[in-house]
Protein backbone atom coordinates (compact mmCIF):
# COMPACT_ATOMS: atom_id res chain seq x y z
CA UNK A 1 0.00 0.00 0.00
CA UNK A 2 1.28 3.45 -0.87
CA UNK A 3 1.28 6.30 1.63
CA UNK A 4 1.63 9.87 0.37
CA UNK A 5 1.65 12.80 2.77
CA UNK A 6 -0.26 15.82 1.54
CA UNK A 7 -0.73 19.15 3.36
CA UNK A 8 -3.20 19.06 6.26
CA UNK A 9 -6.76 20.10 5.47
CA UNK A 10 -9.12 21.56 8.04
CA UNK A 11 -12.91 21.78 7.72
CA UNK A 12 -13.90 24.89 5.77
CA UNK A 13 -10.61 25.14 3.87
CA UNK A 14 -10.68 25.18 0.08
CA UNK A 15 -9.75 21.85 -1.55
CA UNK A 16 -6.03 21.09 -1.87
CA UNK A 17 -4.78 21.86 -5.35
CA UNK A 18 -1.42 20.24 -5.89
CA UNK A 19 -0.12 21.48 -9.23
CA UNK A 20 3.29 19.87 -8.80
CA UNK A 21 3.43 16.62 -6.88
CA UNK A 22 5.60 16.43 -3.76
CA UNK A 23 8.05 14.18 -5.63
CA UNK A 24 11.47 14.67 -7.16
CA UNK A 25 13.45 12.96 -9.92
CA UNK A 26 17.21 13.15 -10.42
CA UNK A 27 18.71 12.18 -13.77
CA UNK A 28 21.66 9.78 -13.50
CA UNK A 29 24.40 8.93 -15.99
CA UNK A 30 23.31 5.61 -17.53
CA UNK A 31 26.75 4.45 -18.66
CA UNK A 32 28.45 4.42 -22.06
CA UNK A 33 26.78 1.22 -23.35
CA UNK A 34 23.20 2.26 -22.60
CA UNK A 35 20.87 2.47 -25.64
CA UNK A 36 19.95 6.04 -26.67
CA UNK A 37 16.25 5.53 -25.90
CA UNK A 38 16.82 4.55 -22.24
CA UNK A 39 17.04 7.05 -19.36
CA UNK A 40 17.88 6.36 -15.70
CA UNK A 41 16.47 8.42 -12.82
CA UNK A 42 16.90 8.35 -9.07
CA UNK A 43 13.36 9.03 -7.82
CA UNK A 44 11.50 9.79 -4.60
CA UNK A 45 11.08 6.56 -2.58
CA UNK A 46 7.28 6.83 -2.58
CA UNK A 47 6.97 7.09 -6.38
CA UNK A 48 5.46 4.18 -8.28
CA UNK A 49 5.81 3.22 -11.94
CA UNK A 50 2.65 5.10 -12.77
CA UNK A 51 3.84 8.22 -10.90
CA UNK A 52 7.11 8.26 -12.88
CA UNK A 53 5.23 7.71 -16.14
CA UNK A 54 2.72 10.51 -15.50
CA UNK A 55 5.38 12.87 -14.11
CA UNK A 56 7.36 12.65 -17.36
CA UNK A 57 4.37 12.70 -19.71
CA UNK A 58 2.18 15.34 -18.05
CA UNK A 59 4.80 17.80 -16.79
CA UNK A 60 7.64 17.45 -19.32
CA UNK A 61 5.72 16.08 -22.36
CA UNK A 62 8.16 13.17 -22.75
CA UNK A 63 6.64 10.18 -24.58
CA UNK A 64 7.28 7.06 -22.47
CA UNK A 65 6.88 3.42 -23.55
CA UNK A 66 7.93 1.55 -20.41
CA UNK A 67 9.03 2.25 -16.83
CA UNK A 68 10.75 -0.16 -14.46
CA UNK A 69 11.38 0.77 -10.83
CA UNK A 70 13.90 -0.85 -8.49
CA UNK A 71 14.71 -0.30 -4.81
CA UNK A 72 18.42 -0.18 -3.93
CA UNK A 73 19.37 -0.86 -0.31
CA UNK A 74 22.57 0.34 1.39
CA UNK A 75 22.17 -1.35 4.78
CA UNK A 76 25.54 -3.09 5.03
CA UNK A 77 28.84 -1.45 5.93
CA UNK A 78 31.68 -2.06 3.46
CA UNK A 79 33.74 -5.11 4.41
CA UNK A 80 37.10 -3.63 3.39
CA UNK A 81 37.04 -0.91 6.11
CA UNK A 82 39.24 -1.73 9.09
CA UNK A 83 38.03 -1.54 12.68
CA UNK A 84 40.21 1.53 13.34
CA UNK A 85 38.65 3.43 10.45
CA UNK A 86 35.16 2.56 11.68
CA UNK A 87 35.95 3.89 15.16
CA UNK A 88 37.51 7.01 13.64
CA UNK A 89 34.32 7.55 11.61
CA UNK A 90 32.28 7.36 14.82
CA UNK A 91 34.59 9.73 16.73
CA UNK A 92 35.12 12.35 14.00
CA UNK A 93 32.62 12.10 11.17
CA UNK A 94 33.70 15.39 9.53
CA UNK A 95 36.82 13.80 7.98
CA UNK A 96 34.84 11.21 6.03
CA UNK A 97 32.41 11.55 3.14
CA UNK A 98 28.76 11.33 4.12
CA UNK A 99 27.15 7.92 4.04
CA UNK A 100 24.67 7.33 1.24
CA UNK A 101 20.98 7.12 2.02
CA UNK A 102 19.84 3.87 3.56
CA UNK A 103 17.74 3.08 0.52
CA UNK A 104 16.93 4.74 -2.76
CA UNK A 105 14.68 4.05 -5.72
CA UNK A 106 15.92 3.94 -9.31
CA UNK A 107 13.63 4.21 -12.34
CA UNK A 108 14.61 2.90 -15.77
CA UNK A 109 12.57 4.69 -18.45
CA UNK A 110 12.29 3.62 -22.08
CA UNK A 111 11.33 6.40 -24.47
CA UNK A 112 8.97 6.13 -27.43
CA UNK A 113 10.39 4.99 -30.79
CA UNK A 114 12.20 7.80 -32.55
CA UNK A 115 13.01 9.62 -29.29
CA UNK A 116 16.72 9.80 -28.49
CA UNK A 117 18.24 10.95 -25.22
CA UNK A 118 21.85 12.10 -24.95
CA UNK A 119 23.16 12.76 -21.45
CA UNK A 120 24.37 16.39 -21.38
CA UNK A 121 28.12 17.01 -21.24
CA UNK A 122 28.22 19.86 -18.74
CA UNK A 123 31.97 20.47 -18.84
CA UNK A 124 32.78 20.32 -22.56
CA UNK A 125 33.24 24.11 -22.87
CA UNK A 126 34.85 24.59 -19.48
CA UNK A 127 38.59 25.14 -19.50
CA UNK A 128 40.96 24.82 -16.57
CA UNK A 129 42.42 28.01 -15.21
CA UNK A 130 45.42 29.59 -16.92
CA UNK A 131 47.86 29.03 -14.03
CA UNK A 132 47.24 25.29 -14.27
CA UNK A 133 47.87 25.41 -18.03
CA UNK A 134 51.18 27.19 -17.43
CA UNK A 135 52.20 24.62 -14.82
CA UNK A 136 51.32 21.76 -17.16
CA UNK A 137 53.36 23.34 -19.96
CA UNK A 138 56.32 23.79 -17.60
CA UNK A 139 56.09 20.17 -16.52
CA UNK A 140 55.97 18.89 -20.11
CA UNK A 141 58.79 21.17 -21.29
CA UNK A 142 60.97 20.46 -18.25
CA UNK A 143 64.45 19.20 -19.22
CA UNK A 144 65.06 15.48 -18.95
CA UNK A 145 67.94 15.84 -16.50
CA UNK A 146 66.80 16.01 -12.90
CA UNK A 147 69.84 17.78 -11.41
CA UNK A 148 68.13 21.13 -10.79
CA UNK A 149 65.06 19.59 -9.20
CA UNK A 150 64.87 21.91 -6.16
CA UNK A 151 65.28 25.10 -8.17
CA UNK A 152 62.68 24.14 -10.75
CA UNK A 153 60.16 23.34 -8.00
CA UNK A 154 60.79 26.64 -6.20
CA UNK A 155 60.57 28.60 -9.46
CA UNK A 156 57.24 26.92 -10.24
CA UNK A 157 56.01 27.88 -6.79
CA UNK A 158 56.96 31.51 -7.40
CA UNK A 159 55.19 31.47 -10.77
CA UNK A 160 51.96 30.25 -9.19
CA UNK A 161 52.13 33.08 -6.65
CA UNK A 162 52.61 35.62 -9.45
CA UNK A 163 49.72 34.20 -11.49
CA UNK A 164 47.10 34.56 -8.74
CA UNK A 165 46.26 38.28 -8.55
CA UNK A 166 43.19 37.77 -6.33
CA UNK A 167 45.30 36.90 -3.30
CA UNK A 168 45.78 40.55 -2.45
CA UNK A 169 49.25 40.08 -0.97
CA UNK A 170 48.19 37.35 1.48
CA UNK A 171 50.57 34.42 1.04
CA UNK A 172 48.54 31.81 2.91
CA UNK A 173 45.33 32.53 0.96
CA UNK A 174 45.97 29.87 -1.68
CA UNK A 175 46.02 26.90 0.69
Amino acid sequence: MRHVEYPKVFPGDPPVQCFLPPFWMKMMYPGPKNPPDHVVFKVHPQMTKRDVWQYLEKIYNVPVVDVRVKMVYHDLEPVDISVEERTQRLNDSTNFPPKPERYEKVAYVRLAPGEVFVFPDLFKDKRPSDPLDVLDDDFVNEPKNRQGKATSHSSRKLETNKLQPLKGGIKWFGF
